[in-house]
């Protein structure tokens, strides 16, 4: 399995849309732990540091995630449900 690993100031900016972890094959962030079960299931695993362009895709979720957040909270404040 091939692990990305991404800046943790990325994780810190919005942790509920990116995680430090990526894994490829499955498409999913994931943790640290989530890697040692893969460990421990007999995976071998690579890891390598996130692609410039990946990171410039990750802050682009990033943004995304924060308009979302923003317009939940204008929304919320006017009424609408």
């Amino acid at each position: 399995m091939q692990v990305v690993y991404f800046p943790e100031e990325l994780h810190a900016r919005a942790p509920s849309a990116v995680g430090v972890l990526y894994f490829a094959p499955t498409h999913e962030w994931g943790r640290l732990f989530n890697m040692i079960d893969v460990v421990r299931a007999g995976e071998n695993v690579t890891i390598r540091q996130a692609t410039p362009q990946e990171v410039e895709r990750a802050e682009k979720r990033i943004v995304l995630h924060e308009i979302s957040v923003q317009l939940g909270a204008h929304i919320g404040s006017i009424g609408f449900q």
